[in-house]
């Protein structure tokens, strides 16, 4: 058995994967050439293994979250966590990613619009740290390093000229 191209880049299918390697696969399991992308914030991948007679068996699904949905899954656990702060700045940002949907429409929006609106949050704020030092008023540029930090969380991480 060997794995197909799509279930060898996916991360964290050692073992696991050929473990689950002789279930079958779900009825409904197929390519979705007929409907089209699914309109979720969730995308599902197929994961399977080709046998050396070619027949394919099921592994199971990956799931790829949007940042849509990442936002969300932020939220509920900043309030499982009573965090108010982490709370207010989600929900802004969750704000922020619903105007420029309304902007956007009838096009959906995409994760690089969702980075472009984290971007623009995360320059004003630094832009206001700025002019808060400038004026004296440690007290409000501490509130803006506070949620710069949590908007910085949610960017990817940038690579450093090594990486590159």
């Amino acid at each position: 058995m060997q794995l197909s191209a799509v279930g060898s880049q996916l991360p964290g299918l050692g073992a696991q994967a050929r473990g689950r390697a002789r279930s079958k696969a779900p009825e409904n399991w197929g390519p979705r050439a007929e409907s089209g992308e699914p309109k979720t914030d969730q995308l599902n991948v197929a994961i399977k293994l080709t046998q050396n007679d070619g027949d394919f068996v099921w592994l199971g699904e990956v799931s790829l979250v949007s940042l849509k949905a990442k936002i969300l899954d932020d939220i509920k656990t900043a309030m499982k966590e009573r965090n108010q702060l982490k709370m207010d700045c989600l929900r802004f940002l969750q704000s922020a990613v619903k105007n420029r949907e309304i902007e956007l429409r009838p096009n959906e929006i995409k994760d690089e619009d969702i980075m472009g609106v984290i971007k623009k949050l995360v320059k004003q704020r630094q832009e206001s740290i700025e002019q808060f030092e400038k004026a004296g008023r440690n007290d409000l540029a501490d509130k803006e390093k506070a949620e710069l930090g949590v908007y910085q969380t949610s960017l990817p991480k940038a690579m450093d000229r090594a990486e590159v």
